[in-house]
């Protein structure tokens, strides 16, 4: 059975053509998207985070969730260049958020 995380859908079920979650893993199996997803917990912190794992506090979560995996590495280099805790809430984080993301 394939995995589908798209939360970008219209409500006539096109997607918007941004990159997503959904595109990035249509087709792909339950058992496939568990390994990218673990790899990808181990890397957030680092340079080499793929914007797939989540990382940031829940005060966030309704608008990083849909955001494309590039909106999520945006967040996140900011919030490491910032020296932010990664799973933080401040106004410093909700600038960020809003300023790369939107909110």
């Amino acid at each position: 059975m394939a995995y589908h995380y798209d939360r970008t859908r219209t409500a006539d079920g096109i997607g918007n053509g941004k990159e997503t979650l959904g595109s990035f893993f249509n087709g792909i199996t339950y058992k496939g998207h568990k390994a990218i997803v673990d790899l990808d917990e181990k890397l957030v912190g680092t340079p080499d985070y793929m914007g797939i794992a989540y990382f940031w506090n829940d005060a966030y979560k309704f608008t990083m969730r849909p955001a494309t995996t590039a909106k999520r590495r945006a967040v996140h280099k900011e919030f490491l260049k910032a020296k932010l805790p990664l799973a933080g809430e401040s106004p410093e984080h909700e600038a960020i958020v809003k300023k790369l993301v939107g909110l």
